[in-house]
């Protein structure tokens, strides 16, 4: 059906010949694949699907030099790393994606030194983070980001420490911390000093 707009792959009776084959389905936006025995060398054939916006790649064999290949889908919107192998200092590969506005990394070994790398994607709005290996210093990159509107926090081992550096973070953004070590009176006292920021919970 090459009318086809959404496809989820898991298992490993796919390789890259497969992901080749599947270029027929144009129409394509949304494409999920968990594969921990695929080479990387699929992403190179995203930029087969023209109207690709969302990517998810979930326990597929991936490193940083690998991100750059992400960057031939020329229309992404979305990108989820889920359970791969990167530090994200990759991640500033993908500033070449005009179209880019939401990254979710979960359960991934993605350092300071990723956001930083991060933080030069200058197209990005929306960033979420869960259980990766930043430090709450590590976020003071993200306020360079001047057109990120939402910054989910999830299972870090951040405190209120780290809000001192949302109080240059970009105007009217909106931060959730869960399962955080972040406190109701440090999200007060940032609140009174920005009182343009969204605080949750």
């Amino acid at each position: 059906n090459r009318s086809l707009q959404r496809l989820e792959i898991y298992g490993d009776r796919f390789d890259s010949d497969g992901m080749s084959a599947l270029s027929a389905l144009n129409h394509l936006n949304y494409l999920q694949v968990s594969n921990d025995q695929l080479d990387p060398e699929w992403l190179d054939h995203l930029s087969d699907f023209e109207e690709l916006q969302s990517l998810v790649v979930k326990k597929c064999p991936l490193e940083d030099a690998d991100l750059s290949r992400i960057a031939g889908a020329k229309k992404l919107e979305v990108v989820g790393l889920i359970d791969v192998n990167i530090t994200g200092k990759g991640l500033s590969d993908l500033d070449s994606l005009d179209t880019l506005r939401t990254v979710s990394i979960w359960d991934s070994p993605v350092t300071d030194a990723g956001l930083s790398a991060l933080s030069e994607v200058g197209s990005i709005e929306h960033v979420v983070l869960s259980n990766v290996a930043i430090t709450g210093d590590g976020l003071r990159h993200l306020n360079t980001m001047m057109r990120l509107k939402s910054l989910q926090l999830h299972n870090l081992e951040i405190g209120d420490e780290c809000l001192a550096h949302f109080a240059n973070a970009p105007p009217n953004l909106t931060l959730y911390f869960g399962k955080t070590k972040v406190t109701r009176k440090g999200l007060l006292s940032l609140g009174t000093q920005r009182p343009d920021l969204t605080l949750g919970p």
